[in-house]
């Protein structure tokens, strides 16, 4: 099968790297009118947007090419370049925000092959563990009160089904 278990991928980074996370949201373009963002996470490095996309195999993108295409065994999956969009939702995210670190990725399980190099956005869930692992409770509460506020007023300003996921302070180390 082509496809894993986006929940469960989303389960493991989040358990490691976020302290909040929002899903779904709703946010304005600049251009007067919303984009969505499906994950959006506060972690000790910034705010990260986060489009997971599930599949194994060998995957043929490129940062220039318009549709990629996995392949595993004897099935084929195609799908748009996502990093159209991502770089959308940055600018969207990055205006609300002017100042506070703000990446953007998408995330493939390790299982994902990228035989000629990874897009310029491209991270496989290992990559993105180690790149923003939880720094000690004294250096991430510190880092969270910077960030906090502007957290705070992307989660007020999301429109549509805005699901807040709290870590508890006991999960934090």
């Amino acid at each position: 099968m082509l496809r894993l278990g986006r929940m469960n991928l989303l389960s493991r980074i989040y358990n490691a790297v976020s302290v909040e996370i929002l899903r779904d949201i709703q946010i304005e373009d600049g251009l007067g009118g919303f984009i969505q963002i499906d994950f959006l996470l506060l972690t000790a490095r910034g705010l990260v947007v986060l489009d997971i996309k599930e599949v194994r195999g060998v995957v043929f993108g490129a940062d220039e090419i318009d549709e990629w295409t996995v392949m595993h065994q004897n099935q084929r999956l195609s799908f748009a370049n996502p990093q159209h969009t991502l770089d959308y939702r940055l600018v969207a995210v990055r205006r609300l925000v002017r100042g506070l670190p703000v990446f953007g990725h998408i995330l493939f399980p390790n299982e994902a092959e990228f035989g000629k190099g990874k897009p310029k956005y491209v991270i496989l869930a290992d990559e993105f563990l180690k790149r923003y692992r939880r720094p000690e409770k004294l250096e991430l509460g510190r880092l969270l009160a910077a960030y906090y506020p502007y957290w705070e007023k992307i989660r007020d300003l999301s429109e549509g089904t805005n699901k807040a996921v709290n870590a508890s302070l006991s999960t934090l180390c």
